[in-house]
């Protein structure tokens, strides 16, 4: 197996690939021992992620607020050749992000990020009841944005 890993340092690049991902992984560290993940759609905005949870979900009782977490966009590509045998080869291209884990509170951030992110997953905007799902708003303030591209046979 042939593979040429670059890591990319361009940040309009970065940001074009998380603003087109609908989804990525959340990791967090659990009483300092255990790493549970979970899988979320989000909003990259200034830097940082942000995603919706309730406080019923097992994750939200478990998040260690200003504990390091991570998220990862994978976008994945088969490459496609003229002849018709298949060429195995593939493009990977991943962006993770690593920062503290915060609560927003701040009602105007919350109403700028509610509104992005229903524009970004199409949601229409007849009201509250349209937002009524989009319920605790988390952040990840980046300290560090990694992106790496991957091609191979």
């Amino acid at each position: 197996m042939h593979r040429k890993i670059s890591y990319i340092r361009d940040l309009e690049i970065i940001e074009k690939e998380l603003n087109d991902s609908s989804g990525g992984i959340l990791a967090i560290n659990i009483d300092g021992e255990k790493v549970i993940q979970y899988l979320t759609t989000f909003l990259y905005l200034d830097k940082n992620i942000y995603f919706f949870l309730e406080k019923e979900d097992d994750i939200y009782e478990k998040l260690n607020l200003n504990s390091s977490a991570s998220f990862t966009v994978v976008k994945d590509e088969r490459i496609k050749r003229k002849s018709k045998e298949p060429s195995g080869t593939y493009y990977l291209f991943s962006t993770t992000i690593v920062g503290p884990l915060k609560i927003v509170d701040e009602k105007k951030t919350i109403e700028d990020v509610k509104e992005k992110y229903m524009t970004k997953y199409f949601i229409k905007k007849t009201g509250e009841a349209k937002s009524s799902h989009l319920k605790e708003l988390v952040m990840i303030d980046s300290e560090e944005i990694q992106a790496v591209e991957e091609e191979g046979v």
